[in-house]
């Protein structure tokens, strides 16, 4: 048994900065729900079931692969086809997101849908890069957060679609952005882990690195 929010019915949206404040939205929401069971586990409350909080989700779906505007490598649907994504941080992503899905829409001439998604927020990222895990919790509810919270969960933080390798299972949507939210939070919590600084203070130019740039040099 999972214990989690009350899902939230999906919602349709042609206004970009509608669609991020519904994202906004529900992540807070999962969020605070991950911190206040975490905070009473802490405090020495005996959970009787899985705890489970959600990112929140995009989705689009396109009959033509003809965009408006062919300046931009980035911003549409190359084929026809239904697409999706996990996101997360809409903090930090804001302008980054509402760009993006200004450009679907208006490429497309759609509405983007937003929902709550079935992967599973890891405790650790639900927490934030200025909490240390270890120094609040006994050596026995250490041994019991897996079974209570998620964890990381390193096969679904892979870059098979950045990587181009990535083969959508029958009926699975194609992937509408290179990462999912996952691996857009291990990557916020290695800019803390090797630089020691909190993700807040980095420039755009170093959280927005160049991938496929990255790949051909290295």
């Amino acid at each position: 048994m999972v214990r989690s929010l009350k899902t939230r019915k999906p919602k349709k949206f042609d206004n970009p900065q509608d669609a991020l404040d519904q994202v906004r939205t529900i992540y807070d929401e999962q969020i605070a729900f991950l911190r206040q069971e975490f905070t009473d586990y802490v405090r020495g409350n005996v959970l009787k079931s899985r705890v489970s909080g959600f990112y929140p989700y995009i989705r689009i779906s396109t009959q033509y692969a003809r965009r408006a505007d062919s300046r931009h490598s980035y911003g549409f649907a190359a084929k026809p086809g239904t697409y999706s994504t996990t996101l997360t941080r809409p903090d930090i992503f804001e302008g980054y997101y509402v760009q993006q899905l200004r450009q679907i829409i208006d490429n497309h001439d759609i509405q983007i849908e937003v929902g709550v998604g079935r992967v599973a927020i890891p405790i650790h990222f639900a927490l934030g890069t200025d909490f240390h895990l270890e120094g609040d919790l006994s050596e026995e509810q250490m041994k019991d957060l897996p079974d209570l919270f998620d964890v990381p969960d390193l096969d679904i933080m892979d870059d098979e679609i950045a990587n181009g390798t990535h083969v959508p299972d029958a009926g699975e949507d194609m992937p509408l952005s290179l990462f999912t939210a996952p691996r857009v939070d291990l990557s916020l919590q290695r800019l803390k882990h090797y630089c020691g600084t909190n993700e807040h203070h980095f420039q755009n130019f170093v959280i927005f690195t160049n991938y496929q740039f990255y790949i051909d040099e290295f």
